[in-house]
């Protein structure tokens, strides 16, 4: 595996992970309160060309790459906290203030900076043939809360039902093919 050219092709998006970071955080995104940045993230997929970009009945966002029956999943959630008083703030929390070190703003760490990484992360695998044959790159975004639990289960449909494959996981540490 070519970490060097892994590495080029996430720095050749670093403008647009930033940009849609900071999208992200535009947008409040309390427990339940998720919807604009459920839109937020399936249009990024949509526009980077996902196989498959669906939005379930529970508001979560499953973002497709890739054709085959194994699962390559990343999954992150993107429900935050409430920001308080926004006076205590140093900059707006909703601005995403970028400095040369890290992008500020509610959700910027947890977990929406682990969210851009996953969708882009998704893309570059399958620019770079990173995909494994037989396997897709399944893109899972999930909300934490539901404020109305029956409506919510109503609403879930049949749920997807994935099996890890435990002979590739043992197989990749006894490796030590894990990388920070």
């Amino acid at each position: 595996m070519d970490f060097e050219a892994i590495k080029a092709a996430a720095q050749g998006y670093q403008a647009d992970m930033t940009r849609f970071l900071r999208e992200m955080i535009s947008h409040p995104s309390e427990s339940c309160e998720e919807k604009e940045v459920v839109h937020c993230i399936k249009a990024e997929m949509e526009k980077l060309g996902y196989d498959k970009v669906e939005v379930d009945g529970l508001g979560n966002v499953i973002g497709w790459m890739g054709e085959g029956d194994k699962i390559i999943a990343f999954d992150s959630h993107i429900d935050t906290v409430g920001i308080g008083n926004i006076n205590n703030w140093e900059a707006d929390p909703y601005q995403g203030y970028e400095d040369d070190a890290v992008i500020f703003g509610r959700g910027g760490s947890d977990q929406e900076g682990g969210m851009a990484s996953a969708v882009y992360g998704a893309k570059i695998m399958k620019e770079l043939g990173l995909i494994p044959a037989g396997s897709t790159v399944v893109s899972i975004v999930t909300g934490n809360g539901l404020k109305d639990v029956q409506s919510g289960i109503q609403a879930a449909g049949e749920p997807m039902r994935v099996s890890p494959d435990m002979d590739a996981l043992l197989a990749a540490f006894a490796a030590q093919d894990i990388r920070p």
